[in-house]
């Protein structure tokens, strides 16, 4: 009997609370993609932001399988993220489907207390299978935050990001929690697709920083996304796609300047065991102290799980002290295949036109412009 009292009371306010919502948004019923629920202002954004941060965590996410989509840009500044971790628990991030339309959000966010800090704060579930879905959409305006700090998404699990674009800056004001990541897409994803996606915008942190993702999981893809921005670190790690890859990036391309202290790449920044990078090209100038790198700068040390970067160019200045490489700053284990380096590489100890340092692994078919490239 108490079983089928809360049953019940579960369906009476789930009816509540959809009704309630429905009659706010700007039409639709958010069970398919054909009647999702229309968003034209601040105040749906607001209304969207408060129904999922305020779910029944233990019980029902409300934004779970729903459906929304913008009609018109949104220049009304939107301070309020969507979701939230609550504590390292995850009912409560956005497990909806959003669709930008091609249209664009107007943000300013800046919270230094919550774990993650986006449009999104944090989106997905953990789960076997993509569970939440945000594409199409444009950011301008800023984001600053103190840990996960992403244009769009804060924290992503099990999230495809398609067909987006931030030009907003991302700053990072202040780490509570190391290590954290800032990204122009998203801060920090696991199991994640990231598809067609391109950051305009300035991204600055201490650690851990990335034009499309600060940190990307070892079951996340990055494919075809392109990095204009400037990006910085001022402790280690950035790089023009991802800060920190487990996963793999195809396709991508950076012309954006790279910067910081240590482990500077023109696409990723570091390399986890099994981590890919194919098919991707660097024009930007990449610039940091040690490990420096046109394309990666450096692999974790697993012969078992092996990292690869085959049929990538570069042809940006890169400039370190020790180990630069126009295609990789350090190598101990994995493979560097069908590269080409036509860019300027500086350096003063340990430095080449493919990889800066060698002590293992192997490196076949790559070659470089001797014209541009006078390897001592």
């Amino acid at each position: 009997m108490k079983i089928y009292l809360k049953t019940i009371l579960v369906f009476i306010l789930f009816t509540v609370i959809n009704s309630t919502v429905f009659a706010q948004f700007g039409g639709g019923d958010g069970l398919t993609e054909a009647t999702a629920y229309q968003i034209f202002s601040r105040q749906h954004l607001e209304l969207l932001a408060d129904s999922v941060n305020n779910s029944m965590s233990t019980i029902y996410n409300w934004s779970n399988g729903k459906y929304f989509k913008l009609t018109t840009d949104i220049v009304d500044t939107v301070r309020t993220s969507i979701g939230s971790r609550n504590l390292g628990i995850y009912p409560l991030s956005f497990q909806g489907n959003f669709d930008g339309n091609g249209y664009k959000i107007v943000i300013g966010i800046e919270q230094t207390n919550p774990l993650d800090v986006g449009l999104f704060a944090a989106t997905g579930t953990i789960s076997h299978f993509i569970n939440c879905t945000i594409s199409n959409l444009t950011v301008e305006g800023y984001v600053k935050g103190s840990n996960n700090v992403g244009g769009i998404i804060g924290l992503g699990i099990n999230t495809m990001l398609k067909n987006c674009t931030n030009n907003c800056n991302v700053t990072q004001i202040g780490i509570i929690v190391s290590p954290a990541y800032v990204g122009g897409i998203a801060s920090s994803t696991t199991s994640c697709n990231i598809e067609d996606c391109k950051n305009n915008g300035k991204i600055s942190g201490e650690m851990y920083a990335g034009g499309i993702s600060g940190q990307s999981s070892s079951n996340c893809k990055i494919i075809n996304c392109i990095n204009t921005g400037e990006i910085s670190s001022t402790i280690r790690i950035s790089g023009g796609i991802s800060g920190c890859s487990f996963g793999s990036i195809e396709n991508a391309i950076n012309s954006g300047k790279i910067s910081g202290n240590i482990y500077v790449g023109g696409i990723s920044g570091h390399l986890h065991p099994s981590s890919k990078i194919i098919g991707c090209l660097n024009i930007g100038t990449v610039v940091g102290d040690s490990i420096v790198g046109g394309i990666s700068t450096y692999a974790d040390e697993n012969l078992s799980m092996p990292i690869e970067i085959s049929n990538c160019n570069n042809s940006g200045l890169i400039v370190g002290d020790t180990s630069v490489g126009g295609i990789l700053g350090h190598l101990i284990t994995g493979k560097v295949s069908n590269c080409f380096n036509s860019g300027v590489v500086v350096g003063n100890t340990n430095w080449g036109c493919i990889v800066g340092i060698k002590y293992g692994g192997t490196v076949t078919n790559c070659h470089y412009d001797k014209q541009m490239c006078g390897e001592k």
